[in-house]
């Protein structure tokens, strides 16, 4: 009950619980595990890793790089298209100017020739000392959308607009860009992945067989091999003078170089810690 036109907290609380800023904590259920595919959503089917260490299910990229790819084919022609009109219409005006200067240099130099009548009217008119009435019916409508052009009958049938169509617009992109971190991403590109898991169907460790989820976790490009960090800094790196001579791959045996060692996007939870656990929506208040 109020007191005084005035709400009291409990009731207060309730009308303004639906308006404002509303912060909500995220969990692990929404969430994706490591492993997941960045674009299905559910745990990757032959696994696939871009180079900023996103994971993937094979065929869900192919298939966004592949309707991506089409649709810039599109883009290139449409491209084209606005290319080859833009060339047209200047070669046009350059024609109609070079037409207009060429009539310029005509009449100027032969000045003694009677010009078209709609050049001197005025002259005739004030000769004649009467109005004669000689403009055609184009020419009056054209006179009052000039000067009454607030008459709904004046106004232009086109709509004009700002943009400058002889402007060359920005080519399309030669290549389709990665979902998450946007840059130019090829089949070539994707790094195969190749996942040891548990019982439980867990994602393992493929050195020490520790389950992998908020590690840091890193997969060498040359053999596919995923593993964590702190594995690899440990067994593979070693000592940093001999890591510079020999960098073997523990599971295979292959030599690879520090370039191939690719950096994989690990999972998050509903802790702190671990990445983005807060969405906040603004609802606008009432008022």
């Amino acid at each position: 009950m109020t007191r005084k036109g005035k709400l009291v907290p409990s009731e207060r609380h309730k009308k303004l619980s639906c308006h404002g800023t509303q912060t909500t904590r995220l969990t692990t259920d929404s969430q994706l595990k490591f492993g997941d595919c960045c674009l299905q959503l559910e745990p990757a089917k032959d696994p696939v890793a871009t180079p900023s260490g996103h994971i993937y299910s094979r065929e869900a990229i192919v298939s966004y790089l592949l309707s991506k790819t089409q649709g810039i084919q599109e883009q290139k022609k449409q491209y084209e298209l606005k290319i080859s009109s833009i060339e047209q219409k200047q070669k046009n005006q350059q024609e109609q100017e070079d037409k207009k200067t060429k009539n310029k240099f005509i009449l100027k130099d032969q000045g003694g020739i009677r010009q078209d009548i709609s050049n001197h009217k005025s002259s005739i008119n004030s000769k004649l000392k009467r109005k004669i009435d000689i403009e055609t019916v184009e020419e009056g409508r054209h006179v009052l959308k000039r000067t009454s052009y607030w008459l709904a009958d004046s106004k232009s049938s086109t709509i004009t607009t700002n943009k400058d169509e002889s402007i060359l617009p920005s080519p399309p992109p030669s290549r389709p860009s990665s979902p998450n971190s946007g840059q130019p991403l090829k089949l070539k590109d994707l790094i195969p992945l190749e996942f040891k898991k548990d019982n439980d169907d867990n994602i393992t460790c493929c050195v020490t067989g520790k389950n992998m989820s908020t590690q840091n976790v890193i997969v060498i490009k040359k053999t596919s091999q995923v593993m964590l960090k702190s594995s690899y800094d440990e067994l593979v790196k070693g000592d940093k003078e001999s890591s510079r001579k020999n960098m073997i791959c523990p599971i295979t045996g292959k030599k690879f170089k520090e370039k191939d060692v690719i950096s994989l996007v690990k999972a998050s939870t509903g802790f702190a810690a671990s990445g983005i656990v807060e969405v906040k929506t603004y609802i606008p208040t009432l008022t």
